[in-house]
């Protein structure tokens, strides 16, 4: 018979697709997802008043925006699976509320987000994350 043995069978390599997805596409995941925050921040900037100086604290979205957001991705998750860049930006919106607002403190985003979720009507029309 013309079978290989076990033992001499070659190894399986995993494949480039596999690879990959720890390599170029994650980071270039995760810069969009640092854009699109850093977007959101310079259209928070962009309504301040003209006469004020624009410094590295107006750069930044507001908490409000940022909680806002939260629910919005939250909502979307909930109801369809989000992308990878989706997900990665959702990612940098809830690390940057909790860094900001919660000083780090994941009971007290969870307790906010429990009792924002319910009082906070569905978003009409926005789109997805």
């Amino acid at each position: 018979m013309n079978q290989i043995a076990r033992d001499e069978r070659p190894s399986r390599r995993p494949s480039r697709r596999h690879v990959a997805l720890g390599g170029a596409r994650t980071r270039r995941t995760v810069l969009r997802a640092a854009l699109a925050l850093a977007a959101l921040g310079s259209v928070a900037a962009a309504a301040a008043p003209a006469g004020q100086v624009a410094s590295a604290a107006a750069a930044q979205p507001s908490v409000a925006a940022l909680k806002r957001e939260y629910l919005r991705c939250d909502r979307a998750s909930s109801q369809v699976r989000l992308t990878l860049e989706a997900a990665a930006y959702c990612g940098a919106v809830s690390d940057e509320l909790l860094r900001r607002e919660f000083d780090g403190d994941l009971d007290l985003l969870l307790a906010w987000w429990r009792s924002a979720r319910q009082a906070t009507p569905p978003d009409s029309g926005r789109g997805s994350p």
